[in-house]
């Protein structure tokens, strides 16, 4: 009882010191949980910015297309210019050219210098959205990294998750067979309740049979009694008589020594009657003394027995009071025991009802799992897209400005949806693990009302085996009285 208590204690270390751990691995996970929440505020963050540099920069590509269907406009206008320029250098067709209200040089140089100027501040503007296509890129991949870091954390989670889910039915297992044994332990402990009952009615039939037996005694006792006053009486007038019988031969002899020698021979006639009375008086005095020894001897022994008896019955008594409260204390122990074994029905049906909830969550967490997996793809289908229009990018660049943002935004509302996803994965498996936690915090009371419910019964075992022995040594001595009674 000892090892199995010891081993006990050692389980409930052991569980103490997992649920430190798992506690610590909670407080991991929770400050995990508050860093990946700020992460995601600052990928939002981010990603209002982008949105609003996006929105900017499809306004300014807007603006460029205007600016370069002027440029086409001037570029053309500079090529008539530039002809009619020429023409009039050459002395051709100057009136022709001032009929139509062509600019002379001035003004061409003027509209020459515009021109170029515009050209130079679209060509800045181009580069601008050059270096801004590159910190978008820049932060795609600053994304890309924190989304990879997160899938491997998670992967060790989900590796700890089934390790814990593991060792959780491996203890239900051992629980289960554990409440088996104590619904066993139950019935035996009922059995040795009713044994006892069945033992508490032959002592109460023993102990009516020696009252009948105490009281046969006594009434032995009391005729005994006036035998012996009778015998007492009957002696005293013995006694009477033989003083009576003195005084007669007294007289007699007196009568006689008055008479002289004429009567010698009646007085020895009176001698012989009052020898004859006198041993007749001593014989009947030795029987009577013998008769009243014996009666006083027979007396004390009567004495003696009632006074074993009433020791057997106040001893009768004692063990049944005895009896009756070790009764009460089984039937105390055995509705403890009922209400124990209840107790732990009902936290099985906790367990039961905790079980069917993790498996809920353990459905939802597939659907997260089914939903991360088909955002990856999601992922991965942005990607080859970005990668294509990477690679026209450098082709194109001022016509795909407004088709880039809108790839990198969608790619990053998939990263953050995905991250998302990742977080409430987080969140249920934190929440699976403090019901497991609360789950352990159940088996580990189960297992010390189990070692509670098998140190009682061990010492309620005793007690009945200690009240049986008792019980065969009584009705041992029982038979010997009973046999020496019956000799006598």
């Amino acid at each position: 009882m000892a090892a199995e208590l010891r081993a006990h204690s050692r389980q409930a270390a052991s569980e103490d010191a997992r649920r430190a751990k798992a506690d610590a691995s909670a407080r991991g996970l929770s400050d995990e949980t508050a860093r990946l929440h700020a992460d995601l505020k600052v990928i939002a963050a981010e990603l209002a910015t982008v949105k609003g540099k996006r929105d900017r920069l499809v306004k300014e590509n807007k603006a460029l297309q205007v600016v370069e269907e002027k440029n086409r406009s001037l570029s053309l206008e500079v090529d008539r210019l530039t002809v009619a320029a020429a023409a009039a250098t050459n002395g051709v067709g100057g009136q022709v050219v001032g009929a139509r209200g062509l600019p002379d040089g001035s003004q061409f140089e003027k509209r020459l210098t515009e021109v170029r100027q515009e050209k130079d501040a679209l060509q800045k503007k181009l580069k601008a959205h050059e270096a801004h296509s590159t910190k978008v890129r820049e932060t795609y991949q600053k994304l890309s990294q924190m989304y990879n870091d997160l899938r491997e954390h998670n992967a060790a989670l989900q590796s700890e998750v089934d390790q814990i889910k593991a060792n959780k039915d491996e203890q239900n297992e051992s629980d289960a067979g554990e409440r088996d044994d104590l619904l066993s332990e139950l019935d035996e402990a009922r059995r040795d309740i009713d044994d006892l009952e069945a033992d508490k009615e032959a002592l109460q039939s023993d102990h009516d049979r020696l009252e009948s037996q105490v009281n046969s005694l006594q009434e032995r006792l009391r005729n005994t009694t006036g035998h012996l006053e009778d015998s007492q009486a009957e002696v005293d007038a013995l006694y009477e008589e033989s003083v009576e019988l003195k005084a007669q031969r007294d007289m007699a002899m007196q009568r006689a020594l008055s008479r002289g020698k004429s009567m010698a021979a009646g007085e020895q006639a009176a001698s012989r009657s009052v020898d004859k009375v006198e041993e007749e008086l001593r014989v009947s005095r030795e029987k009577s003394d013998r008769e009243q020894t014996r009666l006083m001897r027979r007396v004390a022994e009567l004495e003696q027995e009632v006074a074993d008896l009433r020791e057997d019955i106040e001893y009768e008594k004692a063990e049944k009071i005895k009896t009756r409260a070790e009764r009460d204390n089984f039937r105390n122990n055995a509705r403890t025991l009922e209400r124990k074994t209840s107790v732990a029905a009902k936290q099985s049906d906790a367990m039961s009802s905790l079980k069917r909830q993790i498996s809920t969550h353990q459905m939802r967490q597939q659907d997260h799992e089914s939903m991360i997996t088909e955002l990856k793809s999601e992922v991965g289908r942005l990607e080859a897209e970005l990668t294509d229009v990477k690679g026209a990018f450098n082709d194109r660049r001022s016509s795909n400005a407004e088709e880039l943002g809108d790839v990198l935004q969608d790619l990053v509302m998939t990263k953050l949806a995905l991250a998302q996803a990742e977080d409430d994965k987080l969140n249920l498996q934190f929440s699976i693990k403090e019901r497991k936690k609360s789950e352990k915090v159940t088996q580990q009371r189960l297992a010390e009302h189990a070692s509670r419910l098998e140190v009682e019964l061990g010492e309620a075992n005793e007690e009945l085996e200690k009240l049986r022995r008792q019980q065969q040594l009584e009705d041992a001595t029982e038979l010997n009285e009973v046999g020496s009674d019956v000799d006598y």
